[in-house]
């Protein structure tokens, strides 16, 4: 709510919960931080004004963690976020790191192991601090600051006058006793029951606000390389007894849970239907007969519901429940089970699917035919997570998820009360991603008003897991484990496993992104560890799939080359270098694009090149041929740390495909929005612009590389037809 350039940041925290504005001011003026430890010269207590650089990343962090339609961050966070800004600032500077820029990946795993084993409080010196408190000489001037009704201690008093962000449970009790003799205020000393500031909330915390500074995040300085995969690891040895994470559920277990989802969405289903068809006659009766709600009309139906239910096999569903709850109970009860069923299909998080007090999920005409005589299906679906590619996208799906939303239209019309017919996906597909088709009508309520939005799985999947005989324990976490499951099944039960198909399904960034998936914290009880539930092949097999998939990639990419498709970077002129060679031999010539880009594979994979993790991806893997000419090199050899679009550009081992371009493209468009928008500085306006122009260039060389690298492909075979028309050559024979 406040300018970019003040000191103070006004945030409002209401939620969806909550009433009216609760409006928050976050001081960075009034900050101070206490420096009289470390690198820093002058050892005294500062203003955290006197660092623009750390001012500027954390008015950026703050922007990042609040709130959005697209994110699950709660308002909640903020005030967390913003104390552990200033907790990183503190540790940063006083390590010689004025610009958050500067802070290595190494620096920030010490980091995050000193957090979870020491605390903050340790790692700031808190003690120290204080006790430097108690001896001050103006200590009795602060009385009025520090102690507040009853007795009560104050920590944003205490906070300002250490120069060290505390919360209520960082006060140690040691201090609070010292205190309330000093004070002659007995309340002080008297709290026995003081949490230890050393806590997972802490650790995961300070992880949730280092991502916030991350690259990828608006902030106008940001930490270049921030290794979560290694912080989250630190949390999950540290804090063994408590697991985390979404749970998993047994594969008995899961039959039950989608034998009943199934009985619902194809038996029971069609009874929904019927009684809701008898609903909308006793509604369109309520306004004839000038009333706006048609609870008074539903008695009179109701032995015509039991007749159905007792058809469909639902007999004694909804005893002791009055109509409308009898009638909400069925609807909300087959939409959890459509919800389950969508989702593990499609290894989608419950709520792309649902859209609980979101602006996506599931709508009408999301699922569309492949082709005009294909019997496959398309799902437009929205992925929502910050760690992969968030947005619409179109994804292949199996006909159960057709036969789910089909349902869900059905009932839409329904629970809607109109008969309009909404137009193709493809020619309004605007105004369809606003009819989202997970809302149900409450009877009691007006008529005339359109159905709430108001369905939660969590809430209100008591039935269908009651009746699949299932624990809701199981269940209640903040992510159900439904996506957990699609991975699981791939991982472990597939007989063709492919962790680069599975990473397009779920839309990860990176192959090493999957990995919490099919894995599980150091806490979770071995009887409930994934491999032990699902495990239908050993584990050593499971750890190659990382190395497989990375090959696989490699050879998609060879294969897009010999097909012709324009692919950027320099990998693929090495690529051509050992196709030319290959091209001598008349079978090479007469093989098939398949027998072409698996021989080629196999020659490049025999020298150690795999697609890993990068702006491209990176083709290095282990190959002795390109490692010093790689871009990231250092002192002892290639740096992954250091990989970014600029870096790799140009690069032997990278590769970037019309999608990879595509992303930097999205990229430049941000940047130009950032350089556009008023609210910012106008030194950082200047600093995306000149970033927006810089990843120009880069989206303009790969394009150049591209049309080069197709021209290469087009001339080698073209070249080697003429001169070797029906000759057999040695060099191109296999290893």
């Amino acid at each position: 709510m406040s300018d970019f350039e003040a000191d103070v940041i006004t945030v409002d925290l209401s939620g969806p919960s909550t009433k009216g504005e609760r409006i928050r001011h976050f001081h960075l003026g009034k900050t101070k931080i206490n420096l009289s430890t470390g690198a820093f010269p002058l050892k005294r207590i500062v203003f955290l004004t006197e660092f623009p650089d750390w001012v500027n990343g954390i008015k950026g962090a703050i922007n990042a963690a609040l709130p959005s339609p697209d994110s699950d961050v709660s308002t909640s966070d903020v005030p967390r976020v913003f104390m552990a800004c200033t907790r990183i600032a503190i540790w940063a500077i006083r390590r010689g790191h004025y610009s958050p820029g500067t802070i290595s990946r190494g620096e920030l795993i010490e980091l995050g192991t000193d957090v979870a084993l020491k605390g903050w409080s340790e790692i700031l010196a808190l003690n120290d601090a204080l006790k430097a408190l108690l001896k001050s000489p103006q200590l009795e001037t602060f009385r009025g600051l520090l102690v507040g009704r009853n007795d009560v201690l104050v920590p944003t008093a205490l906070s300002e006058l250490i120069g060290i962000p505390v919360a209520n449970f960082d006060i140690p009790l040691w201090f609070r006793q010292a205190l309330a003799e000093k004070f002659k205020r007995p309340g002080l000393g008297q709290v026995t029951d003081v949490p230890s500031a050393t806590s997972a909330a802490q650790s995961k915390t300070l992880n949730n606000t280092l991502r916030a500074f991350s690259p990828m995040s608006p902030s106008v300085q940001s930490i270049p390389s921030i290794p979560m995969r290694e912080l989250q690891k630190i949390r999950n040895d540290v804090f063994a007894g408590t697991a985390g994470g979404t749970a998993n559920i047994s594969p008995e277990e899961a039959t039950a849970l989608f034998t009943e989802c199934n009985h619902w969405v194809y038996t029971y289903g069609r009874g929904v239907v019927q009684i809701l068809e008898l609903c909308r006659i006793a509604s369109k009766s309520a306004v004839s007969a000038g009333k706006f709600n048609a609870i008074e009309q539903l008695p009179e139906y109701r032995p015509k519901f039991e007749k159905i239910l007792n058809s469909v096999g639902l007999a004694g569903v909804g005893i002791g429940l009055n109509d409308s709850q009898f009638i909400n109970c069925l609807v909300k009860t087959l939409f959890s089970a459509v919800a389950a069923l969508s989702a593990t299909y499609n290894g989608r998080r419950i709520n792309e699917v649902v859209g609980h007090k979101k602006k996506y999920g599931f709508y009408h005409g999301c699922v569309t035919q492949a082709g005009e005589s294909s019997g496959t299906h398309r799902l437009d679906s929205h992925l929502q997570k910050k760690s992969g590619l968030p947005g619409w996208h179109d994804f292949p799906c199996n006909d159960s998820t057709s036969d789910c939303v089909m349902l869900l239209e059905s009932l839409d019309r329904l629970l809607s009360g109109t008969d309009e017919v909404l137009p193709a996906r493809k020619k309004l597909a605007k105004r369809r991603r606003t009819h989202w088709l997970f809302r149900y009508r409450d009877y009691s309520a007006d008529v005339r008003e359109p159905p709430t939005w108001e369905f939660d799985w969590t809430r209100d999947c008591t039935l269908l897991l009651s009746r699949a005989g299932l624990r809701k324990e199981l269940f209640d976490g903040t992510h159900p484990p439904f996506r957990r499951i699609f991975i699981l099944v791939h991982m472990f039960r597939f007989e063709h496993k492919s962790l680069l198909s599975l990473n397009r399904q779920v839309g990860q960034f990176s192959l090493d992104h999957l990995t919490p998936y099919y894995t599980d914290p150091a806490g979770r009880p071995e009887d409930r560890r994934a491999y032990r539930l699902w495990r239908k092949r050993e584990e050593a097999e499971i750890n190659l799939l990382a190395e497989e998939g990375g090959q696989e990639l490699l050879a998609h990419y060879v294969r897009r080359l010999l097909s012709g498709e324009r692919v950027g970077g320099k990998f693929p002129l090495l690529v051509a270098a050992l196709c030319k060679g290959l091209a001598r031999s008349a079978r090479f010539r007469a093989g098939t694009l398949d027998q072409r880009a698996d021989l080629l594979s196999t020659r490049l994979i025999k020298r150690g090149y795999r697609a890993e993790p990068g702006p491209g991806p990176c083709m290095l893997g282990s190959a002795r041929h390109t490692r010093k000419q790689a871009h990231c090199t250092g002192a002892s050899g290639p740096e992954p740390d250091r990989k970014s679009p600029s870096v790799c550009s140009g690069c032997i081992n990278h590769a970037t495909s019309e999608s990879v371009q595509s992303i930097y493209v999205d990229e430049r468009e941000l940047m130009l929005k950032q350089s556009k928008n008023m609210r910012l500085p106008a030194a950082a306006r200047a600093q995306s612009a000149d970033a927006a122009a810089r990843m120009q260039e880069l989206i303009d060389a790969e394009s150049q590389m591209a049309n080069v690298t197709q021209a290469t492909f087009k001339k080698i075979f073209w070249a080697a037809s003429i001169a070797f028309p029906g000759k057999e050559s040695s060099e191109g024979k296999d290893d």
